[in-house]
């Protein structure tokens, strides 16, 4: 005797079923796809995708630490070959027979500094035998803009103290300040002298062209014992200069003696 199974309730329409089932899921993807993709007009869309996007777009916008704007210039030079001078120097062969009892623009420059700022006896930044009266961070370049004769130079308006009034009669050069650097090592020295070896290099001082000097190694600044010592560097080097307005230049042992004397009058 045959036993009869006993159909399953319906079961001839549960493949129908599952294919209902299957049609509305695709529907329902391909709509939630249209959406997603849609403009976002409303701030609807806020999933995964599009929260990750802000956070990337807001780490990109964020504004980088701004960079400290570098001292105003009036000009810049790169490799200069320098060599070291100092205030009361004898003339001899190291220095073409060159005394620097007196500079370009003070007669007794020796005596109002104090005494020959010796550069083998030292104290720190200081000459070991005095403290000097006229600060010893102190450098010479090849421009007067007073002639032999007593004269302004047409050119002299260059000279960074031209506007003061107060040396209506002395030099604009004297005691402006320069920024000169030896590696990462940067010092601040006023300007007490002319050369080497020239005294008209405007092109060079003021401008971009290389210095004219070709005399012994064609040093183009002479600094001083103090800038040497800071610096780090030997008799003749290869530094960096710039012109640095006074307010810009900051402390420093440059600082501690500051040079404000104005040297011989030119009438």
């Amino acid at each position: 005797m045959k036993i009869k199974r006993p159909k399953l309730l319906n079961q001839k329409y549960y493949p129908r079923t599952w294919i209902m089932a299957l049609f509305v899921a695709v529907i329902f993807l391909a709509d939630a796809a249209v959406i997603y993709n849609m403009p976002d007009t409303h701030g609807v869309n806020s999933g995964l995708a599009s929260a990750q996007s802000k956070k990337k777009s807001q780490k990109a916008q964020q504004p980088k630490q701004p960079t400290p704007a570098p001292a105003p210039v009036l000009g810049n030079h790169d490799a200069v070959v320098t060599t070291v001078f100092w205030a009361g120097e004898s003339a001899g062969d190291d220095n073409s027979y060159i005394a620097n009892a007196a500079s370009a623009w003070d007669e007794q420059w020796e005596q109002h500094y104090g005494g020959v700022d010796d550069p083998d006896a030292r104290s720190g930044y200081l000459p070991a035998a005095f403290t000097p009266n006229e600060n010893p961070f102190y450098f010479a370049l090849p421009y007067s803009d007073i002639t032999d004769s007593s004269r302004r130079r047409a050119t002299a308006k260059s000279c960074p103290n031209s506007n003061n009034t107060s040396l209506l009669n002395y030099s604009w050069c004297k005691n402006a300040w320069i920024a000169v650097q030896f590696g990462s090592k940067i010092v601040y020295a006023q300007w007490e002298d002319v050369g080497p070896y020239q005294s008209n290099d405007f092109d060079y001082v003021f401008g971009t062209s290389k210095p004219k000097n070709r005399v012994d190694v064609g040093a183009g600044l002479d600094i001083s014992p103090a800038v040497r010592d800071y610096l780090g560097v030997g008799d003749v080097s290869r530094t960096s200069w710039r012109f640095v307005a006074a307010d810009k230049v900051p402390a420093g042992p440059w600082k501690q003696i500051v040079t404000s004397s104005r040297g011989d009058s030119i009438n």
